[in-house]
């Protein structure tokens, strides 16, 4: 089971949807798969359990008031589909493999982790 909230969903044309995510931050000129990963999620959950086509993902920029919107590949959709079974199947055997950088100055673990980026 995986568990996560859309921001917003608007109607688009033929009974299709527009998943919308709204972000901080400045606008990205370019969108990594990584980027797009949460969305793409989002869109084999409005497929999955929904039965709702998407017409589009977008991200929602409100510092700057600008959307960035984008279509999902059918291989980014498979790519993330992938991401999520390997991910899952890592978490069943406990396969917790240090991925240390920028974000350990936010753990509560970073003064005993031998792996912490400092």
């Amino acid at each position: 089971t995986l568990r996560g909230v859309i921001d917003r969903i608007d109607p688009a044309e033929a009974g299709r949807w527009k998943i919308v995510d709204y972000k901080t931050g400045k606008v990205k000129d370019k969108l990594t798969f990584e980027d797009k990963k949460q969305l793409l999620i989002y869109q084999l959950a409005a497929k999955d359990i929904f039965q709702a086509d998407t017409e589009s993902l977008q991200f929602y920029y409100l510092n700057e008031n600008k959307p960035l919107s984008f279509q999902a590949s059918t291989e980014d959709l498979l790519k993330v589909k992938q991401w999520v079974i390997d991910t899952a199947d890592s978490i069943k055997t406990s396969d917790f493999q240090a991925t240390p950088g920028n974000h350990c100055k936010y753990c509560d673990f970073n003064q005993i982790c031998p792996f912490a980026s400092k």
